[in-house]
């Protein structure tokens, strides 16, 4: 019998990271399920976690507790403002930005 490990969907319908059939609330970090990238907070998927952060090499913008590969615009984290392109951020970027809230002249990302 194989043991879960990594994320996977509960009957409940929230996402949880498991070790060996168990839900590891140690885990915070990103992982992969059903085609998506989420945002995994003390093992649960925190689908209310909404900012701009670091997944390995990249900074991505999360949505909801998942990465938006289809967002491009500028979002805010605890560093400031962002120019995003296809969910990540673009540190080559240096022009002008919008979104909800104006332009924005943005440099190196």
């Amino acid at each position: 019998v194989e043991k879960k490990n990594g994320l996977s969907k509960a009957e409940d319908g929230n996402y949880y990271y498991y070790a060996d059939d168990v839900v590891d609330t140690s885990f915070t970090g990103f992982a992969d399920c059903d085609n998506e990238r989420m945002y995994v907070k003390n093992g649960k998927v925190d689908t209310t976690y909404t900012s701009v952060e670091q997944d390995g090499a990249d900074w991505v913008y999360v949505e909801n507790g998942k990465i938006r590969y289809d967002y491009t615009g500028i979002r805010q984290n605890s560093n400031g403002w962002w120019r995003i392109k296809d969910g990540k951020v673009d540190f080559s970027y240096t022009g002008l930005a919008d979104n909800e809230n104006g332009r924005f002249y943005i440099e190196n990302g």
